[in-house]
């Protein structure tokens, strides 16, 4: 996964489109959580909250259209729409910017259409938006980005669809003033000083010392 590893991690503080499209969704359609059937099985995230699925995939079991993107570890999905397992098990990163929590996800796509994903936290209510290039900034199959932005902590359940195909996966995202600490420590412990993070580096510092983290 090395390769792509870099389109995850990359970009952390500069948002990696070049478009302004944001899709939003207000909440995901209600459902049970799904269970681990098959070889493969997805193992649980953080604390209480499972991610759990029989979508694992080897190469040979994938569409011919993405089964070049497996480097070994398999994909996650269904039908046209799949991802790396080891990419839903990421920890979100705090932006100081806008207050969300923000987890890059790469999707790799068998089929062309519009992509959908929505998510709700599983107890209580928040915001949820998902960044998604606008059509014509990737090709219609294959590779394509896309930013999950949850504004609380918690656990999130996520659908994803495109077209017939839905990938329903759970997000632990982290709470309180010791998640936001620990994310803003780790982002200024491996600063990238460039102009464009500048806006970044500011709001960050100015939020680390209005929280009294590190103290």
């Amino acid at each position: 996964m090395l390769r792509f590893r870099g389109l995850l991690a990359g970009g952390l503080l500069v948002v990696a489109f070049a478009t302004g499209a944001t899709a939003t969704a207000a909440a995901a359609e209600a459902g049970t959580q799904p269970t681990a059937t098959a070889p493969g099985q997805y193992p649980e995230a953080p604390g209480q909250c499972r991610t759990a699925s029989d979508s694992w995939r080897r190469a040979d079991e994938l569409p011919l259209a993405v089964r070049g993107f497996d480097e070994g570890t398999g994909l996650i999905g269904d039908g046209a729409l799949w991802t790396f397992p080891d990419a839903i098990r990421n920890t979100p990163i705090y932006s100081p910017l806008t207050g969300e929590w923000r987890l890059k996800l790469p999707w790799f796509r068998a089929e062309a259409g519009t992509l959908h994903v929505a998510a709700r936290p599983v107890e209580g209510r928040a915001r949820f938006r998902a960044e998604i290039p606008e059509r014509g900034w990737y090709p219609d199959l294959g590779f394509m980005p896309t930013t999950l932005a949850f504004a609380d902590g918690g656990c999130w359940r996520v659908v994803a669809q495109l077209r017939r195909s839905k990938l329903v996966f759970f997000v632990s995202v982290p709470s309180g003033d010791g998640g936001i600490c620990a994310s803003l420590d780790e982002q200024l412990a491996h600063r990238i000083e460039i102009p464009e993070n500048a806006a970044f580096y500011a709001a960050a510092d100015a939020e680390y010392a209005r929280r009294g983290c590190g103290a």
